[in-house]
């Protein structure tokens, strides 16, 4: 067989939740730095920083934060201090407030948005 017609599987960058790490008091999260999401949770998270719900994440709970990106599934409301980046993929079931929002079309925001 000629090898022009073999096709090399394309790396894929594994991405892996922190949630083991974070700090924990009943189902409230809480981080410093960074708190990334890629599997299904319920509970609430905080951080100083940066939180990032990925594509194949399912929270069911609230974020606080400040700043704050959305792929995944978010089943509660999101407070983000500074920037909220909500991507195509994401669905948002709950309200939303933030200094400034991005939404990419084709996410799926159910409640409220309050900017400023």
């Amino acid at each position: 067989m000629l090898n022009i017609f073999k096709r090399e599987p394309q790396p894929v960058a594994e991405v892996t939740s922190n949630i083991s790490e974070l700090a924990r008091e009943g189902n409230d999260f809480f981080s410093d730095e960074l708190i990334l999401l890629d599997e299904k949770l319920t509970g609430n998270l905080f951080c100083a920083e940066k939180v990032a719900i990925e594509q194949h994440a399912v929270l069911s709970g609230n974020i606080t934060s400040k700043t704050c990106f959305v792929s995944g599934i978010v089943k509660g409301d999101i407070t983000s201090l500074d920037l909220l980046e909500i991507r195509s993929t994401a669905i948002v079931m709950g309200n939303i407030q933030s200094a400034s929002v991005n939404i990419e079309p084709g996410a799926v925001i159910n409640g409220y948005i309050t900017v400023g």
